[in-house]
């Protein structure tokens, strides 16, 4: 029989303590699990993200954005986005950042989906989308310190070579 949701256990936190906060927090609960055991659970408490990714009919060509993303040490290819504002829709989000990061302007935006990138240590969803409407422009808006996104075009061919070949390391 399948299990419904509604009728499994969940944990309950208690306590909440930020440990470290400036663009993201870190934040650390007291939980009780189902057994009423009292543990500890720290986590990434983030605002959502969003991400698009382009693609140009004209020339039949995907964009991407590549980036130097320090964690790793590498310049990584990616999609145009960034975190939601406050009052933010994941639409007004990825268009606010595609304008900001690459200078594109988007016409109309497409769900693709919406995942949590990383259930175990973050509480947060990624949306992604998909455009072929867009104009290409100047960025705009607020760059953040050391934010170097470059626009790369790649045929179908290439990106889907890519992605199975782990080149593209962030949605």
């Amino acid at each position: 029989d399948r299990v419904m949701k509604q009728d499994l256990p969940v944990w309950k936190s208690i306590a909440k303590k930020v440990l470290w906060e400036k663009w993201m927090k870190v934040v650390v609960d007291d939980i009780v699990l189902p057994d009423g055991t009292h543990s500890e659970y720290v986590y990434h408490d983030s605002r959502d993200g969003a991400g698009v990714l382009l693609y140009d009919r004209a020339q039949d060509e995907f964009l991407v954005s590549m980036q130097y993303r320090y964690p790793i040490n590498k310049w990584i290819y990616d999609m145009p986005g960034g975190l939601l504002d406050a009052h933010d829709s994941p639409e007004q989000a990825v268009a606010r950042e595609a304008l900001e990061e690459v200078g594109i302007t988007l016409t109309t935006v497409v769900s693709l989906c919406k995942f949590a990138a990383n259930p175990t240590r973050a509480n947060w969803y990624c949306h992604l989308f998909f455009c072929d409407t867009f104009t290409l422009g100047e960025r705009q808006g607020h760059v953040d310190l050391g934010e170097d996104v470059r626009i790369v075009r790649l045929k179908r061919d290439e990106l889907v070579s890519m992605i199975h070949h782990h080149e593209i390391l962030d949605p």
